[in-house]
């Protein structure tokens, strides 16, 4: 009996954790897509990337217009390139499906700048809102 209690008890425990760790703040989203940027991986970045209510067509061609924009050169190359992203701020609206994300970018020469972003949540995943 008390093997059938454990058992039970550790399958809950794991359904729990399983549960609080499969959704992602929208911080961590940003973190992500800007690390991902800085290491050249710009399809994740693009991925993480709201577009709005466009067509098919269109969005695929805005993509690649930005895919395009962000290849022309290494994102921060004067700059000694990304060393950190830390984030600084995230407010998620009271109905839980857009959140402001502040962070700090940190170069490999020291320098720094703070960004905002608008965050949106679309089918479960936090996205960057193109149009904020």
């Amino acid at each position: 009996m008390k093997k059938l209690l454990y058992l039970a008890l550790a399958v809950g425990m794991m359904a729990l954790a399983i549960a609080c760790g499969s959704k992602s703040s929208p911080g961590a989203a940003v973190k992500q897509y800007m690390e991902a940027v800085a290491a050249g991986d710009y399809d994740q970045f693009l991925n993480g990337t709201y577009f709005g209510d466009i067509s098919a067509e269109e969005a695929e061609s805005t993509r690649q217009n930005w895919k395009r924009l962000l290849g022309e050169g290494p994102l921060a190359a004067d700059k000694e390139g990304v060393a950190a992203i830390e984030i600084l701020s995230e407010v998620i609206a009271e109905d839980g499906r857009t959140a402001e994300v502040t962070f700090k970018r940190t170069y490999g020469n020291g320098q720094t700048e703070e960004e905002h972003l608008v965050m949106i949540l679309v089918d479960g995943k936090w996205l960057m809102d193109a149009h904020q």
